[in-house]
């Protein structure tokens, strides 16, 4: 349990940090004027597969895919405060996280195939490289 709360916190805060990507591209590193698709989606994509390589099995990964979502949504709330607080936004905080959670609703549902995906992909790579704990 503790290795697929671990996987999970991974994917997690890698999501968060892809949702305040999209929101405040100026605010993240890289700085970028525009957020890059390529930069949003394909690490989540990446980190997937990763992780379906290291999990034990299918179900506990598809388990670790739907625990990032809390854990993503309360990393990209706490990030939203940083811009906040180091001045580069002037707004109420509250208004800056709701702002957050309403721009990266669709990215955070959308990680949900790709993680899926990724996940079956990586699952997939371990049975045919006999990497697994078998």
């Amino acid at each position: 349990m503790g290795k697929a709360a671990g996987f999970a916190g991974f994917l997690g805060t890698l999501l968060g940090y892809t949702i305040f990507y999209t929101t405040f591209p100026n605010a993240s590193v890289p700085s970028a004027g525009e957020s890059n698709a390529l930069l949003t989606i394909g690490p989540l994509f990446a980190s997937a597969i990763l992780v379906g390589i290291l999990s034990d099995d299918l179900l506990s990964g598809i388990l670790q895919v739907f625990a990032t979502l809390p854990i993503g949504a309360t990393v990209a709330g706490g990030l939203a405060l940083t811009p906040v607080f180091a001045g580069l936004v002037v707004s109420q905080p509250g208004d800056v996280v709701f702002f957050v959670f309403r721009s990266g609703f669709p990215l955070l549902f959308a990680s949900i195939p790709i993680n899926v995906v990724g996940m079956v992909l990586g699952v997939a790579l371990q049975e045919k490289l006999r990497l697994g704990r078998y």
